[in-house]
């Protein structure tokens, strides 16, 4: 039977084109805003597929669409500790310290549902804050339940500024604890399969988000996707107030 690196490399397979250029990321991150038609789409679990290009992002989705949590216990908020990661070679992207990105799920491919800090509901939502000291946290929030994953990330760009020209190796390391929501244990698995990212600019984000998108690849193929949050945004009550 496949392990989750197999059906997530088969989900994404491997291109060719390992070196892609800044540019020709920022392409493939760009195709990513003509997605339409096709929020309905029933994702499977355990094999999604990562070249989606019809999925509508800033909406609402449909409610009562969550899927179940397997996360069990007493307590409304748990808490993991850091993992080392390989740091890459080259210029580090000290911008990145301190900022907030909410990942998306729906983009990402792990989920067919999510609500972003603008939109009302108990949808999942997710936040990632790159925290001084190359510390990594990300706050998974489903059906009021809050799992606080904590690791480590590094990043190299030959240019200084948190913009669209930002582009170069990424290594995010978080490690799904026991008993993970599943849509969290999916979408740490992509994580760790990201070797590069680039940034491009997105239409129409929502209030609280700046247009900046981070688009995560593995080998060129797509993985992850993440939108910056304002500087000084003020989150709703069911993000963690970071950093």
């Amino acid at each position: 039977m496949p392990n989750v690196r197999e059906l997530l490399e088969s989900a994404a397979p491997y291109d060719a084109r390992a070196h892609a250029s800044g540019a020709e990321l920022r392409r493939l991150g760009q195709r990513r805003q003509r997605r339409s038609q096709a929020v309905g789409v029933v994702i499977g679990v355990t094999a999604v597929a990562l070249s989606i290009v019809g999925i509508v992002r800033f909406v609402v989705p449909l409610q009562g669409q969550v899927a179940p949590s397997t996360t069990t216990g007493p307590s409304p908020r748990s808490s993991f500790t850091p993992q080392p990661v390989p740091s890459p070679t080259g210029p580090d992207l000290g911008a990145l310290a301190g900022t907030r990105w909410i990942p998306d799920l729906i983009g990402s491919g792990v989920s067919t549902v999510q609500a972003y800090p603008d939109e009302p509901g108990n949808l999942p939502r997710a936040l990632m804050t790159f925290e001084p000291g190359h510390v990594l946290v990300l706050d998974y929030i489903e059906r009021g339940r809050t799992t606080t994953v904590r690791g480590t990330w590094a990043a190299t760009s030959d240019t200084p500024e948190l913009d669209a020209r930002a582009h170069g190796s990424l290594r995010l390391s978080l490690i799904a604890p026991p008993r993970a929501p599943s849509v969290l244990v999916l979408l740490l698995n992509r994580f760790s399969i990201v070797s590069s990212y680039a940034m491009y600019v997105p239409v129409g984000p929502p209030p609280s988000l700046e247009a900046l998108t981070m688009s995560a690849y593995e080998n060129a193929s797509g993985v992850a996707v993440f939108d910056l949050v304002k500087p000084g945004a003020v989150l709703p009550s069911a993000y963690p107030r970071r950093p």
